[in-house]
């Protein structure tokens, strides 16, 4: 038998697996596909979301792909945006077959060879399969595993977005994971609130296990992460943990989109940068913010509004800024940490504007309040340009 509702005709087969990918290398991918290439369960179907990634990066990801009959590669039409597991894995899992089972998982994962088939006998109704993942360091070698003599640490069982296996019937009742999430983090807590009422079960097997492939600092969200978003999301997760079903009911779609990365200079009706050679003063940076909200607010639906920043924090310090950095490289001090010789540097800034902590609040702000049609998101060397469609 065969789904017709795929480009490709693929086998029918009794697990779906969702992961969602963004402008990481092919070596990971790679890594990834081989590991479920050799599992000894093969009855399953992975459905590869490419969440806007650039398109040199699309390309040669969907040639990877080609060469692994069990993969079918989908683009989420979301170039420019912000990254989202949430919406990506949604997706995933409203383009996989009709399967009973369906599992999310990471790129990083690189699988044991029995990692799927111990996993499916752990499933059943009203139950939820998760797993820890094992962390590999810059310099493992994934051609020699010894999986039952690992000397690495793990994730513990308070990180759940490395695997999480659920009946499809279970997971389309609360529409999934909650879409308000993006940039990174707490989706996969988040939906384990959710699923309280639901037996949670662990793998336990030194056969089933998942290394999870060292990477530097995610570049999806550097630079942009205003702790003040973070706070208010762990807020949200903890006050609606109670609250099963999320999202409206268009949830998991492919985004219909009206900016295009093309040609936007032309269109813009209203543009404000914030460069890194003016230290604006908090009244000057305020008046900046508001002339931008009322030409915005005031605007009409369709017109197109440029916002630029810099990452003023990193690339333009002041001189009481560079003097610190020296003195805790040079005497090699460690009782600041990073949050709070941040909170030292601002607080000595305090009458400055910071562009990099109050433009990305404002954005999420606007995205989160859907006040924004579409938008693209540029990123180079420090510099953030968003386009905004009223």
């Amino acid at each position: 038998m065969v789904e017709k509702t795929f480009l490709r005709e693929i086998k029918i087969v009794k697990l779906s697996i969702i992961v969602g990918f963004k402008n990481r290398d092919l070596a990971r991918v790679k890594n990834y596909l081989e590991s479920l290439k050799l599992q000894t369960f093969q009855d399953f179907f992975l459905v590869f979301v490419d969440y806007g990634s650039d398109i040199e990066v699309s390309e040669k990801v969907k040639s990877l792909l080609s060469e692994y009959p069990f993969a079918k590669y989908v683009d989420s039409n979301s170039r420019g945006w912000l990254w989202s597991r949430s919406h990506s894995l949604n997706i995933g899992f409203k383009n996989s077959p009709k399967t009973d089972m369906v599992a999310f998982t990471d790129i990083d994962n690189f699988f044991s060879e029995k990692f799927l088939e111990v996993a499916m006998k752990e499933s059943s109704q009203n139950r939820v399969v998760y797993s820890e993942v094992v962390w590999a360091n810059e310099k493992f070698d994934f051609t020699s595993i010894n999986w039952k003599d690992l000397q690495l640490p793990t994730s513990g069982r308070a990180g759940m977005g490395g695997f999480c296996l659920i009946q499809r019937e279970d997971f389309e009742k609360i529409r999934g994971y909650d879409e308000r999430y993006f940039i990174w983090g707490i989706e996969d807590r988040d939906l384990n609130y959710r699923l309280k009422h639901m037996e949670a079960v662990w793998i336990d097997d030194l056969d089933a296990k998942i290394l999870h492939q060292w990477h530097p600092t995610n570049s999806n969200f550097q630079g942009f992460y205003p702790m003040t978003f973070w706070f208010d999301n762990n807020y949200y997760c903890y006050k609606s943990r109670d609250v099963k079903v999320r999202n409206e009911k268009s949830w998991g779609e492919i985004p219909q989109r009206y900016i295009l990365g093309k040609d936007l200079n032309s269109k813009v009706v209203k543009r404000i940068s914030f460069s890194t050679d003016q230290r604006l003063s908090v009244f000057e940076g305020t008046a900046r913010f508001n002339d931008f909200l009322n030409h915005f607010f005031l605007g009409k639906n369709g017109e197109i509004f440029e916002l630029t920043y810099f990452e003023s924090f990193k690339n333009s310090q002041s001189l009481f800024e560079k003097f610190l950095n020296f003195f805790l490289k040079k005497t090699s001090y460690k009782i600041l940490s990073n949050d709070s010789f941040e909170r030292l540097i601002f607080s000595h800034e305090k009458n400055k504007f910071q562009p990099e902590r109050y433009v990305p609040f404002l954005i999420l702000k606007l995205l989160l309040d859907q006040d924004v049609r579409d938008y693209y998101h540029m990123q180079s060397n420090g510099r953030h340009t968003f386009y905004l469609m009223k």
